[in-house]
């Protein structure tokens, strides 16, 4: 895994010498062609590349140019023409269409090449060899430096070496993350790997409202508050990846149901877990979390269980500090009982209510600022009484709709946290205790319906 950034900052260094090469190439064929130097200062411009390329053939440039734009509307005609034709019409005319492009296209930059290999006094077959993969890679040198070297274009040059390092310069960032990280950063892994829930876990924002780190958002730190290792972190997703995707592949299998099948995807399941747990000081608190979740609706759909379809919203009473909030369904779960036994309380199935209170407590003032496209607002202790938050928190989005929100005692969290979607309804919400998460977190999709569910005594995740 350590070596991925110094092969990664390998290729880049190639592709830029690459590039500068064959610019410097194709601006020595203008040259040595007698083309103005606008020319061989074009070849070393990506994209524009194409004009002295053209010229070098013996061909126009405005031609060229013209031809292509006869070539998009006529296309566009046809495709309007054929949707009128109707189907097996329009595939012939689409499937004549694309192979008379494909052969005009063929034939034009094939006389181009032929060309251009014949000025410089050179066999056309040799121009030909352009149109095979890597062999054209010494192709063009070859015809620009068979007959000697020559001075490249100063200005060109200059052009050449601004764009390519401009254009390589985040890659070397890349590089160094790589190289801090050990390998490929989770985003990038899920991505590769096609996992999609490890891709959506990874996605999820990262901090809680105000800025403050918790493990309600996300963080370095594993389930203990311990600081961990991002490349042993990324080492042990790497090694359970596979394991939960064939997991997942026995779960939505339509032989669940047979009792040999089922009685293989517990097996799997549980042996996954025996490694999720010996992973556990390795992982972030937030992977884990959502990692244990999956384990624990996997099982529950290996058993035939299932979910009761959440009916309600959230109901907002009040609007707080005179500000207007929409609201949606009224759910019928009564407030969660923070401070009260949480292991004898089952995970509720629709969102807690949101009970604003109106106004600040006493001896503590209203504080706003403007936080990217929205505003928070809460409320804060006077100075001679600590300079905590004290009392309702909120963040709202441009449109006035609340992003999140909770409540403060003493500069900790406490009660049930809030987040939520544009349209309104309830994302995530997480119950609080003298600043730890103590009770539930839950999770809910765009419709209402309960995504997750784990519980926390004392920021401790329970099992």
């Amino acid at each position: 895994m350590e070596s991925i950034a110094s092969i990664y900052l390998t290729f880049v260094v190639f592709s830029a010498v690459v590039q500068l090469f064959w610019g410097y190439a194709l601006s020595a064929i203008a040259q040595k062609g007698g083309q103005s130097d606008l020319m061989q200062v074009l070849a070393w411009i990506p994209l524009l590349q194409i004009a002295p390329m053209i010229v070098a053939g013996g061909g126009s440039v405005g031609a060229f140019f013209l031809g292509s734009i006869g070539l998009i509307v006529g296309a566009v005609v046809l495709g309007i023409v054929s949707a009128f034709l109707g189907g097996t019409i329009a595939g012939a005319i689409s499937g004549i269409c694309v192979v008379f492009v494909f052969f005009f296209t063929l034939i034009y930059f094939g006389r181009l090449c032929w060309t251009m290999a014949a000025d410089r006094n050179l066999s056309g077959w040799v121009g030909l060899l352009l149109f095979v993969p890597v062999v054209n890679f010494f192709v063009y040198p070859y015809i620009a430096f068979h007959d000697g070297w020559t001075s490249p274009n100063k200005v060109g040059l200059a052009i050449g070496l601004v764009l390519t390092i401009g254009a390589t310069a985040p890659s070397f960032q890349v590089a160094r993350t790589l190289n801090q990280a050990g390998g490929f950063p989770p985003e990038l892994a899920a991505l590769i790997s096609g996992d999609s829930g490890l891709m959506e876990l990874l996605a999820r924002e990262g901090d809680t409202p105000g800025g403050e780190a918790s493990n309600f958002g996300t963080g370095m730190t594993n389930s203990e508050g311990l600081e961990i290792d991002a490349a042993a972190s990324i080492r042990a997703l790497y090694s359970m990846q596979d394991r939960f995707e064939r997991l997942r592949l026995r779960v939505e299998s339509p032989e669940i149901a047979r009792s040999s099948e089922k009685q293989g995807a517990l097996d799997l399941l549980h042996s996954i877990e025996a490694e999720l747990k010996a992973h556990r000081g390795v992982l972030d608190a937030r992977t884990y979390q959502q990692l244990a979740t999956d384990l624990i609706e996997s099982e529950a759909r290996i058993q035939g269980e299932t979910v009761e379809e959440p009916r309600g919203g959230i109901s907002l009473t009040k609007p707080i500090h005179g500000r207007s909030v929409q609201s949606g369904t009224a759910a019928s779960v009564p407030p969660a009982a923070i401070g009260s036994s949480s292991a004898t309380r089952p995970a509720p199935l629709r969102p807690i209510p949101v009970q604003p209170t109106d106004g600040c407590p006493d001896g503590t003032e209203l504080r706003t600022r403007t936080v990217g496209q929205g505003e928070e607002e809460w409320c804060q202790q006077l100075e001679e009484f600590g300079g905590l938050r004290h009392g309702w928190y909120a963040h709202y989005l441009e449109n006035g709709r609340p992003e999140s929100m909770g409540e403060y005692a003493n500069g900790l969290r406490i009660g049930v946290w809030t987040r939520f979607y544009p349209s309104g309804r309830v994302r995530a919400q997480a119950e609080f205790a003298e600043g730890l998460q103590h009770g539930w977190l839950l999770s809910f999709n765009d419709d209402g319906k309960r995504t997750q569910a784990i519980r926390f005594d004392r920021g401790v995740v329970l099992h």
